[in-house]
């Protein structure tokens, strides 16, 4: 691979990473959603499945963040070993592998804030 094809996989990569970031904004907010309007009125099995199916699909999405990532550091690395003047983003992709923990620290809070958002909704307090 050349300099710009190296390159060019690396903004597909990165499109990749957004859009898969967007799609766990779209899961955070529909299962959100669903709490806050029927969260409510569902019965004990509802808000189990409810619950286990988002934090599949949520721990799915996470994974495949840290991969896609882990893709875009290494054409990175590519693009620094080739001596390359296009400018790659490197300095702050290289350290993907070193930062693998607030990736998965990121949604661990977004799945508990969201459960503790349902169990407020399920539970409310008395005034």
């Amino acid at each position: 691979m050349n300099e710009l094809e190296v390159y060019q996989a690396m903004l597909g990569t990165i499109e990749n990473a957004q859009n898969t970031g967007e799609m766990m904004v779209t899961l955070m907010t529909g299962y959100l959603l669903i709490a806050f309007f029927i969260g409510g009125k569902l019965s004990r099995f509802q808000v189990l499945f409810v619950n286990a199916l988002y934090l599949m699909l949520y721990s799915a999405a996470a994974s495949t963040l840290i991969d896609i990532m882990a893709k875009v550091s290494h054409f990175a690395r590519i693009l620094e070993d080739m001596g390359s003047n296009i400018p790659s983003g490197s300095s702050g992709i290289q350290h993907v592998y070193a930062s693998q923990i607030y990736l998965w620290l990121v949604p661990l809070l977004v799945v508990s804030g969201s459960f503790y958002f349902m169990w407020t909704i399920r539970h409310p307090k008395p005034e």
